[in-house]
């Protein structure tokens, strides 16, 4: 029985040799993948030279002449935009002396060139918040009086705090708000109606005269460039342009119709 138990014990390390084989076998197999992998590996990388060393003359015909197009164009509008500003605004004048349809369309491209810069960052100018607009603005806002009888008709500015005599403490402090609220009134002519409506409740007649309509005059004035303002002392140019905006009807605020 003992030597049964030695046969069965001697047995088991012949197993275990059994077992031990299977390791050998898998590092083998382990290292051919190692092998394996490394081969692609470098032949990979050996790929990636060659295409790293590949001319721009292998490069299509094409591809070439878009680059070079490209080049020259963002180099021309660099060039361009940083330009002293009374060049520029020399050679638009010259353009505006063939002919008014000329010199816009000069304007025009030099407002699309720089624009465009400015939107992909090639101007080299930079600015916070928003950008400031090129002209100075103000409203002229006057009230048109009609005589119920003989349908006579007369213009009166209205007596608005920025169109109208003001104290040196009314102009600099008191007044602080009235731009931004005429700033709101810019672009949205349904606040202009409600407001003139107002106007016409406070400022119902003049001189006996009932009011009828009320108008929104824009007046602007061209800001100078940084360089010319400096060179010429002022900041704006004198020449004032006037254009009418908006004529509401406000007679229905005083006859007890109101809409």
């Amino acid at each position: 029985t003992g030597a049964t138990g030695t046969s069965k014990a001697s047995g088991t390390p012949t197993g275990a040799t059994g077992t031990a084989k299977a390791p050998s076998s898998t590092c083998a197999t382990g290292a051919a993948k190692a092998s394996s992998s490394t081969t692609s590996s470098t032949t990979t990388s050996d790929t990636t030279v060659i295409e790293m060393k590949q001319s721009p003359k292998d490069m299509p015909l094409w591809k070439r002449i878009g680059m070079s197009v490209g080049s020259v164009a963002v180099f021309a509008q660099i060039g361009w935009c940083n330009l002293p500003d009374e060049n520029v605004k020399g050679w638009v004048d010259s353009f505006e002396q063939l002919g008014p349809e000329i010199g816009y369309r000069a304007k025009y491209a030099d407002w699309m060139i720089r624009y465009s810069a400015y939107c992909v960052g090639l101007s080299g100018k930079w600015q916070m918040y928003g950008g400031q607009s090129r002209f100075n603005w103000s409203y002229i806002i006057t009230g048109v009086y009609v005589d119920t009888g003989s349908g006579e008709s007369t213009e009166s500015i209205l007596p608005l705090p920025r169109q109208s005599e003001r104290s040196f403490v009314e102009d600099k402090i008191l007044d602080f708000k009235e731009a931004k609220f005429l700033l709101n009134l810019y672009g949205d002519e349904k606040a202009r109606e409600t407001y003139a409506r107002y106007l016409a409740r406070q400022f119902p007649s003049n001189d006996g005269k009932a009011i009828s309509r009320i108008r929104f005059t824009l007046a602007t004035q061209q800001i100078l460039p940084p360089l010319i303002a400096v060179r010429e002392q002022r900041l704006l140019e004198p020449q004032v342009d006037e254009m009418l905006i908006n004529e509401f009807d406000v007679s229905a605020e005083h006859s007890g119709n109101k809409l």
